[in-house]
This record gives structure tokens, sequence and C-alpha cells, in this order.
């Protein structure tokens, strides 16, 4: 079982407000934590569980896809509600459960569109800037999800040039989606959005669990 003592965490780069003594408080007299731990650390925001059960290597390259997918399909309906002719997020989630369970899409095709949905979320949360309808706000918030999740798509497809743009766009979704959404979308919604992100990695760290034995 995969353990992470805090040299390891410091090493994957937190973001600045997680110093070196505040990884090691969190850790609460652990020499090291494995995924469970993680999952189960209440004390810790969830979107930095999240941050961490991902980097942590603590998957395997395909179950890290179909993690993304599952978290961009779920705010998806947000998402065509705004922009229902918009069939590029869709089809990066299609493309990435093709290229993990069924071996159909090439490396660099699933690279690409997941890219190709990055700079869609991009050019939402662009457009959420410049107007004041909620809808259109809550679309960018549920862009900056789909734009994370195809950058890790494209990540773990390990195709280089794919990465550096879908990294790019997903940066600039974050900037633009982060206020609009926490403006206009309920605290508790963005919880309960986390809360169903830790069940899926929850669902699938048990399955991988239960196949090692």
């Amino acid at each position: 079982m995969r353990r992470l003592k805090l040299e390891d965490i410091m090493a994957l780069t937190p973001c600045l407000d997680w110093t070196r003594a505040r990884v090691h408080e969190a850790m609460r007299g652990r020499s090291s934590v494995t995924a469970s731990d993680i999952l189960d650390a209440e004390h810790v925001p969830a979107q930095d569980r999240i941050w961490l059960l991902l980097k942590g290597k603590f998957f395997k390259r395909g179950v890290l896809i179909l993690i993304a997918a599952a978290f961009a399909e779920h705010v998806l309906p947000i998402y065509e509600r705004v922009y229902p002719d918009d069939q590029r997020l869709a089809q990066a989630i299609r493309s990435a459960r093709l290229y993990v369970l069924d071996g159909i899409q090439s490396c660099d095709n699933a690279a690409a569109v997941a890219s190709n949905a990055a700079i869609a979320a991009d050019q939402a949360s662009d457009n959420a800037d410049y107007v004041d309808d909620v809808d259109d706000v809550a679309a960018s918030a549920a862009a900056y999800v789909a734009a994370a999740s195809a950058y890790t798509i494209a990540t773990a497809t390990r195709s280089t040039s794919y990465v550096v743009n879908a990294a790019r766009a997903a940066q600039n979704a974050a900037a633009a989606a982060a206020t609009a959404a926490a403006i206009a979308i309920a605290t508790d919604a963005e919880s309960g959005e986390r809360h169903y992100q830790l069940s899926v990695i929850k669902q699938y760290l048990d399955a991988q669990q239960e196949e090692a034995k």
C-alpha cells in the first residue's frame, strides 16, 4: 500500500499556504499517510485532499483518466444548458473512456480531444467575464472543472505537446471561474460537488484495492 511521508508531500509542491509546518500538523503525528488516511482527514479542506489524492500517485494512469472523466461528466449538464451546441467537453469524456476501457483511441487522439475541451472551457470562462447572467457564470464554473479534468486526461496520456495547451487553458479558466463561482454559486453547492468528487475517488480507490488482493 502506497504511503506518503512529509517529504513526499512537499516534493509535490503544494500551494504556498501549505507550508511544511502546516502539512506536518495536518498529518497529526503520523510518519506517513495512505490514500484512506487522506480521504478521512476531514480537518483538511476537501479540495486539498482531492489534489493530494490525484497528485500522490495512488492511482494507475487509466484510473486517473476515468476519475477526471467522471468529474467532468458531473458538471456537463450545467455547461450544456448554456452551450447546447458545443460538444467538445462531451467528446473529451467519451474519448477518455474509449482510450482507457476499449483501447480505441490512440494516446495522441485522446489528448488532442482533451486539449480542445480545455480550450472550450477557457472560452466559456472568458464569456462569463462580460455577463451578469447566473447561468453563464455557473457554466463558467462548470467549465473550470471540465478544463482541469481535461488537463488531467491530457497529462495522463503523456502527450507533451497537448499537455502544455490543456494546462494553459485550464489555468486561465481557473482564474476566471474562481471568482465567478464564489459569487454566483452557493457555498453548499460547491461543497456538494467536492463531496461528490471525494466519493468518486473513494469508489475507484476501493476497486483498485480490491483488485490488488
